[in-house]
């Protein structure tokens, strides 16, 4: 079960090391009225999922398994939660 992701542009990374977080862009998706935002960062890839109303499910992968997850009631607050996971992550 693989989770579609979307490529950051050579103009939106900071450095050799890697992505700067403050700077991911996620890229809104919409699959038959269900929306979900999916970003990279590094070697992870992300994706913020709006399933019902108030609930935000987040997901950080790394080559297909879950490293981190959680939900949120909005997008802001589940973007927010996926870079404070990201910054406990290793690069």
């Amino acid at each position: 079960m693989g989770i579609p992701v979307a490529l950051l542009a050579p103009e939106e990374t900071v450095g050799p090391e890697g992505y700067d977080p403050a700077m991911m862009q996620y890229e809104s998706k919409d699959d038959a009225g269900h929306k979900f935002w999916t970003a990279r960062y590094g070697r992870y890839a992300v994706r913020i999922d709006a399933n019902k109303p108030g609930l935000y499910r987040w997901v950080i992968t790394l080559d297909g398994p879950a490293v981190r997850k959680g939900t949120a009631p909005n997008r802001d607050e589940a973007a927010a939660a996926v870079q404070a996971a990201l910054k406990e992550l290793p690069r």
